[in-house]
C-alpha cells in the first residue's frame, strides 16, 4: 500500500473537494448535482466523491465530453441537457472542438471567434431542476455545484422555481470581473433563496443554506491546509508509479542482479574474443586478395569469412537486445 492511499484525493482545481469533504465527511452515500460538469476526472469537485460511494447527476452538453462521463462515470446519471426556469431549448456555443472555453454566453462566444477560434453552435434541451432531480430518486442534495461556463443564465432561476434546497452550493467562474451576467454576479439572489456565503477564493465561492451555517461554517472558514491530510490525483499517481518500480526492483531474487552482471561481462569477452578471430581472418583476406583475380577473391572471402560473419552479426545483436532493456 502506497503512502497516500489512505488520504483524501484532491481532485479540483482549487481542491474546492477537500472542504466539501471537511464538513461532509461523515455523510454515507451522498448526492451531488453537477451543473456544467466539465470532466469525469481532471479538475472535477465530484470525483473524490464518486470514488467514496456517493452518486449523483451530471449536466454536460458537448457529446465527446457527455461520452467521458458515461464511461467513468457508469454509475451517475449523466445527461447532455441543462437547467432552465421552464422546458425549451438554448444554443450552445462549443468552442475549438468542444473545449473548456464553451459557453452558452453568445458575447463570449464572439470575443473567442474575434481571437480566431472555431466556434460552432448547437442546440440543447433544457430541462427544471424538479424534473431532473426526479431521476435521482432522492429528495436531499448535499451539494450543487454551477459553473459558469457550461451553466446557462437562467440557472439561479432554476433554482428559485424549485422547491429544491442543497446544503450546500459551489458556484465557479472562469473569469474574475469580466462584466458578464454569470450565475455568480447577483450575490444577493442567493441570499434570498437562503443562502450565505461561507469561502471565497476568487474563481469559487461556497454557499451554505442558513439553517446549516451554525454547524458548517466555523469548518468552512480556512482555505484547504495540511491538516485535512490531502494528496492530489498527480501525487498520487507519483506514488503509484513508485511503488511499481520498487515493487520491480524488490521482486528480483537476491543474487539475480549480480548474475546478471556476470553474464554480461562474460558476454562481452566472448564479443571481444570473436571481433578479434574476424579481424584476423580479414587480414588474411586482403593478403589473399592482393594475389589473386576479383573472381578467386570473391570466393574466398565468402569461404574465409562467412561463419565467422554470421556469427558476428549474431552477437551484435544479441548484445544490443541485451543492454536495451
Amino acid at each position: 500500500m502506497n503512502a497516500t492511499s489512505h488520504r483524501f484525493t484532491s481532485y479540483a482545481c482549487n481542491h474546492e473537494d477537500v472542504l466539501l469533504w471537511r464538513v461532509l465527511r461523515s455523510v454515507v452515500a451522498g448526492t451531488y448535482f453537477d451543473v456544467g460538469a466539465f470532466d469525469p476526472e481532471l479538475d472535477s469537485v465530484t470525483k473524490a466523491f464518486y470514488e467514496r460511494g456517493w452518486r449523483g447527476l451530471n449536466l454536460q452538453p458537448l457529446p465527446l465530453r457527455l461520452a467521458r462521463f458515461c464511461a467513468y462515470r457508469p454509475q451517475d446519471i449523466n445527461l447532455g441537457c441543462t437547467v432552465g426556469e421552464s422546458p425549451g431549448f438554448l444554443r450552445f456555443y462549443s468552442v475549438d472542438n468542444q473545449g473548456p472555453c464553451s459557453t452558452f454566453c453568445e458575447e463570449k462566444a464572439d470575443r473567442q471567434r474575434r481571437s480566431g477560434r472555431q466556434v460552432d453552435v448547437q442546440t440543447v434541451n433544457v430541462r427544471t431542476l424538479d424534473e431532473l432531480i426526479a431521476t435521482l430518486g432522492r429528495s436531499e442534495i448535499n451539494f450543487l455545484r454551477l459553473d459558469s461556463r457550461f451553466a446557462p443564465p437562467g440557472a439561479i432561476r432554476a433554482l428559485e422555481a424549485s422547491s429544491c434546497r442543497p446544503w450546500l452550493i459551489v458556484t465557479m467562474q472562469d473569469e474574475i470581473g469580466d462584466g458578464d451576467t454569470t450565475p455568480v454576479k447577483p450575490l444577493h439572489c442567493f441570499e434570498r433563496l437562503g443562502y450565505s456565503q461561507a469561502y471565497y477564493n476568487g474563481p469559487t465561492r461556497l454557499w451554505v443554506r442558513n439553517d446549516k451555517v451554525a454547524e458548517f461554517g466555523p469548518r468552512l472558514a480556512l482555505p484547504p491546509t495540511t491538516l485535512d491530510c490531502f494528496t492530489t490525483r498527480c501525487e498520487r499517481e507519483l506514488e503509484r508509479q513508485n511503488a511499481t518500480l520498487t515493487h520491480g526492483a524488490s521482486s528480483c531474487p537476491p543474487g539475480a542482479a549480480d548474475t546478471q552482471s556476470a553474464s554480461d561481462a562474460c558476454l562481452l569477452a566472448d564479443l571481444r574474443q570473436r571481433n578479434f578471430e574476424l579481424a584476423r581472418r580479414i587480414s588474411e583476406l586482403e593478403s589473399l586478395a592482393q594475389a589473386s583475380g576479383p573472381v578467386v577473391a570473391r570466393a574466398d572471402f565468402r569461404r574465409t569469412l562467412g561463419a565467422p560473419a554470421r556469427e558476428f552479426r549474431r552477437l551484435v545483436r544479441k548484445v544490443r537486445k541485451r543492454f536495451s532493456r
